[in-house]
């Protein structure tokens, strides 16, 4: 078992910087000479981790374990830091240390920062991952340095938190809040911000029904989702958001004018991907399906909920594909995208439109294969099924399940194509008679050029 102890303190709400202490116990978990105890991620993108108040320390039974320190890649844009003991370990390991916390910064919100009303982030840049393994886990809150009536939050509930169970990362890949937030709790969903704002508050109302909605559909009754809100300092500052495990920090400002539907679809989109997951190792591999699939749901699921009109559905259809057609990088290899990270903002979306055209498309294949009986439904919830069990499936795991409709020549022909980037023709059956395509002409992003485009149109009988 892993027990995190969390000490944030701030001398006040509003101050400019805090810190957190940490101390791990980590029960049944022996170590032997030269054998990995912990690392940290010393960067993750452009977010580093917390500078040291007081430097990890790590002991057992017998006193203070020697470690050798070791630095390297660790992977997807990662710098790693591990810890291996210098002899053989007697006991529980414990783990401690303290970090200051600076003001929050921007999107992706992997850093934990301060803010008025207290702090928010991800664990990637103040706790640490272990050795490879299943764990059970625990939080706990020492409010102990904060002002009165504030709470401590984690991705798996308010307050002191045990019994949950999750890999080597599952600490340092959730979000955390410690403050006087505001919240509306629904069910298994919680949404939390700090600073009383009624735009925010609108959000989380409606995203709850989402979530009970998307959650039903991948027959999920388990474990619990929460939102939690960062106020962005400065205008250059883009709102958007960052998901990690069952959470999701939502980065919002006094100057972004986005549009409700769009929130919702923001919001729509981050919550599929708690179910639309594969093993996305080495970083790009399974891009096409996960944020894909998280383009298609968030479209398809709130219409059939009834919070789409079929207007906004056409729309929010038309955003994903049109914007994929006019992409200059669309015909580029799958992997590529994955080596320009935050380096260019439109061979980024690749994926997700290249993933959404094409899932639109297997989801015509299938319905129309089997007369209508099955749909990419089907998959999709196998496919988080398996996931659940087995957290390394890639892209066999769903040639195998689509094969079983279209055969495994056709299912193995177009994943080729998909990632070689060549044309897709995508589907509208998922519409369920409400939209149709159409080819229509226009011009290629940058370059001008003159191109053809598929675009979804209102059915005659839908107009």
């Amino acid at each position: 078992m892993i027990k995190l102890v969390l000490s944030p303190a701030m001398k006040a709400l509003d101050a400019s910087e805090g810190s957190i202490g940490v101390d791990i116990t980590l029960e049944d978990y022996s170590a032997e000479a030269g054998e990995l105890i912990l690392k940290i991620s010393k960067k993750t993108i452009m977010k580093t981790f917390l500078e040291f108040i007081r430097e990890i320390k790590i002991t057992d039974d017998e006193g203070e374990i020697p470690c050798e320190i070791t630095e390297g890649d660790g992977g997807s844009y990662v710098t790693a830091v591990s810890y291996f003991a210098g002899r053989k370990t007697s006991g529980n390991i414990k783990v401690s240390y303290s970090c200051r916390v600076p003001l929050a910064g921007g999107n992706p919100c992997f850093d934990l920062g301060v803010e008025n009303g207290g702090m928010t982030g991800s664990g990637m840049t103040f706790i640490p991952a272990f050795r490879e393994g299943k764990y059970e886990y625990s939080v706990k809150w020492d409010l102990s340095g904060m002002p009165d009536f504030c709470v401590g939050c984690w991705s798996f509930g308010e307050g002191n938190v045990t019994g949950i169970r999750g890999d080597e990362n599952l600490a340092s890949i959730t979000f955390y809040m410690a403050g006087r937030p505001e919240c509306v709790k629904y069910g298994r969903y919680a949404f939390y911000w700090f600073e009383h704002n009624d735009r925010i508050l609108k959000y989380a109302v409606d995203t709850s029904a989402i979530f009970e909605y998307e959650a039903d559909f991948f027959n999920d009754h388990e474990l619990r989702y929460n939102v939690f809100c960062r106020k962005l300092r400065s205008e250059k500052d883009l709102a958007g958001g960052t998901a990690l495990d069952r959470s999701y920090i939502y980065g919002y400002s006094d100057f972004d004018r986005i549009p409700h539907e769009s929130i919702i679809h923001t919001f729509a989109h981050e919550m599929v991907h708690n179910w639309m997951e594969m093993d996305n190792s080495p970083f790009g591999t399974c891009t096409w399906y996960i944020e894909g699939g998280a383009e298609y749901y968030s479209a398809v699921l709130p219409y059939r909920m009834g919070i789409l009109s079929r207007e906004e559905f056409r729309d929010a259809m038309n955003r994903r594909a049109v914007a994929y057609y006019k992409n200059r990088y669309r015909h580029v290899d799958d992997m590529e995208p994955a080596g320009k990270l935050f380096a260019d903002s439109e061979i980024m979306n690749v994926p997700y439109g290249r993933g959404f055209c094409y899932l639109t498309h297997a989801d015509e294949e299938i319905r129309r294969k089997t007369d209508g009986k099955h749909s990419l439904d089907d998959i999709a919830k196998k496919l988080a099924e398996m996931y659940k069990s087995d957290r390394h499936i890639q892209n066999e795991a769903w040639l195998e399940e689509y094969a079983k409709y279209v055969g495994r020549e056709q299912a193995e022909q177009e994943l080729r194509d998909l990632k070689a980037g060549k044309d897709i023709v995508p589907g509208a059956l998922c519409s369920e008679g409400a939209l149709r395509l159409t080819q229509v002409p226009d011009k290629e992003n940058v370059t001008d050029k003159d191109i053809l485009v598929w675009k979804y149109e209102l059915t005659e009988e839908e107009k």
